[in-house]
């Protein structure tokens, strides 16, 4: 699975951000659960990270 994702640096400072959709039944998660019909079956992953170099 690939997270498309945006990348900015200034300086020394960082910062990733990247979201992506995944299906629950790829991975089999929650499929045996009696509210299985209630929840979405697409989960958005967001994922950000920021960094700051180190002296």
């Amino acid at each position: 699975m690939t997270l498309p994702f945006t990348l900015s640096i200034d300086g020394d400072h960082a910062r990733m951000s990247g979201h992506l959709t995944i299906s629950r039944r790829d991975f089999e998660i929650g499929v045996h659960s009696d509210a299985n019909d209630m929840i979405s079956q697409n989960i958005t992953v967001n994922v950000r990270v920021d960094a700051t170099r180190a002296p």
